[in-house]
């Protein structure tokens, strides 16, 4: 995906390679649209499921981990209408913590992923941000990494105790 100053964006596919470095096209032209960050995900067994990409990098950038010790994946389908029902096949036995944005097309794709998420018997945890901003990032930067992992508080992740990090709000 490649994202303009503007907020725009544009699909992108991988032609190839040549001595200059790696060939793109602009558009999809019939390829299927996957997960972003997919190769974590596949290894993950608890995904983190945001609304676009710039906010899966904040997150991946926290190196959240379950409670098991290894590695959560940070997801996202694009905005707010690009959720696609065949997303589960890479979320089937995985367990799943959707953070929505709070504003209308957010709340509305989160409905839709959590649909898909049902249907195919995926078990998830939804996080409200309402009244906390529009989603995680404006939690995260109230209150620190710690505080957002309390708010989550779910099972598969390392608890904020364990997880010995900085109370301190950041900046993003």
């Amino acid at each position: 995906v490649l994202r303009y100053a503007d907020g725009s964006a544009s699909y992108l596919r991988y032609m190839g390679f040549s001595y200059a470095g790696p060939i793109y096209k602009k558009g999809l032209k019939g390829m299927k649209r996957i997960l972003y960050n997919l190769p974590e995900v596949i290894a993950a067994d608890v995904v983190l499921f945001t609304e676009g990409e710039k906010k899966a990098d904040i997150l991946t950038e926290l190196r959240l981990l379950d409670s098991n010790g290894n590695p959560v994946a940070i997801t996202t389908t694009g905005g707010a209408d690009s959720w696609r029902i065949e997303h589960v096949e890479h979320l089937k036995g995985k367990r799943v913590v959707l953070l929505p944005d709070t504003d209308e097309p957010g709340l509305r794709h989160g409905a839709h992923v959590q649909a898909g998420l049902r249907r195919f018997g995926i078990e998830f945890q939804l996080v409200d941000f309402s009244g906390h901003g529009n989603d995680f990032r404006d939690y995260l930067t109230q209150h620190g990494v710690v505080e957002l992992l309390r708010f989550i508080d779910c099972d598969w992740l390392m608890t904020a105790e364990v997880r010995a990090r900085e109370e301190e709000p950041i900046q993003i």
